[in-house]
């Protein structure tokens, strides 16, 4: 197997340049989080549970669901829980129809510090703002492809996107339609985390 972090193999092995691309940009979107969660006393884990528990529907802010969401393990996932709870930024709620389980929710100063954290993507988002509509377009679909292809792959990563559900009707390239919502989809209304993906079987 080739190395692909080798620079004379990069120069001639596209898959490999975007590989390190696409790490450079992991490399700056973390940065930008860490320093971030730093700035308000929270680790670069409970930023993003914070942000995803806002974002979603409470049968997503389930703790064995935030653990699959995030690829770490459940007692890693209850203890930023629990460490969230000590802050006062979230309360859990016991699930009525399981007991065993609980739903996350965000607490008053939990609302406010999103609002206050919800910048740290803002550098990166102006550099893709300043890309050609049609070269943003090319990204998205080449993007929502390579996710698509991970789960071929058997990686098991949390996927909600058009490309991965059983709804999507369409090309992945130039045609697109919902069935769910019985209509077709410009590449702008393509969704990348939707709550009504059910993953193709």
């Amino acid at each position: 197997m080739e190395d692909i972090f080798d620079s004379e193999f990069q120069h001639s092995n596209v898959p490999a340049k975007i590989y390190a691309a696409l790490e450079k940009v992991h490399d700056v979107v973390k940065a930008a989080q860490w320093n971030m969660a730093k700035h308000h006393g929270l680790s670069p884990l409970q930023l993003s549970v914070l942000l995803f528990v806002k974002n979603h529907a409470p049968n997503l802010n389930k703790p064995a669901v935030l653990a699959k969401e995030f690829l770490v393990t459940k007692p890693t996932m209850t203890e930023t829980i629990n460490a969230l709870s000590r802050k006062g930024l979230v309360l859990k709620e016991k699930d009525i129809k399981d007991t065993r389980s609980s739903f996350i929710n965000l607490t008053k100063t939990g609302v406010a510090l999103v609002k206050e954290i919800t910048s740290y993507p803002q550098s990166l988002l102006k550099a893709i703002e300043t890309m050609k509509s049609n070269d943003q377009n090319d990204m998205l679909l080449s993007l929502l492809n390579l996710l698509s292809n991970l789960l071929d792959e058997n990686i098991l990563i949390p996927e909600r996107n058009c490309f991965t559900c059983q709804h999507y009707k369409g090309d992945k390239l130039n045609h697109h339609r919902c069935q769910l919502l019985n209509k077709k989809l410009s590449v702008k209304t393509l969704r990348f985390d939707c709550e009504e993906h059910e993953l193709i079987s």
